[in-house]
């Protein structure tokens, strides 16, 4: 065998090699979800927390995250732990934003409302330094 034929046959080769990892490599790739709109996020705030003015802190601290707060309520209700809960995504997509935002790394509750503007509800809970800053109000 010639040397261009040795020479046409490894770069054949190598065109097929990486022709092989080009198409491998994006089978393999992880699709990226867009990045999610926090304006578009409408969340409801609760304050079971006992502290006055804790849920405007909550509602201030989540606006500055970029979230759409349109409500702001104190529950006579004490709750022991802040809950994040869903309205209107099945796959929990809202909720799990603001959980992330947040740090919660409880479950999330679902309870699914189409007739509901609000896409997430936080309920303040006495737990409420773990995940929201003191924000001097």
């Amino acid at each position: 065998m010639g040397v261009f034929k040795r020479l046409g046959l490894v770069l054949l080769f190598l065109i097929v090699v990486a022709a092989g990892i080009s198409v491998t490599k994006r089978f393999l790739e992880v699709k990226k979800s867009p990045p999610i709109d926090r304006s578009k996020i409408r969340v409801r705030v609760f304050n079971g927390s006992g502290v006055k003015y804790q849920g405007r802190r909550t509602a201030m601290f989540l606006r500055s995250l970029g979230f759409d707060v349109w409500d702001i309520y104190d529950t006579k209700e004490g709750f022991k732990n802040t809950m994040v809960i869903e309205h209107t995504d099945p796959s929990l997509l809202n909720a799990k934003e603001v959980a992330k935002a947040i740090h919660y790394k409880r479950k999330i509750i679902k309870e699914l409302d189409s007739l509901l503007y609000i896409d997430v509800t936080v309920i303040v809970g006495k737990d409420y330094k773990k995940f929201f800053p003191d924000t001097g109000l």
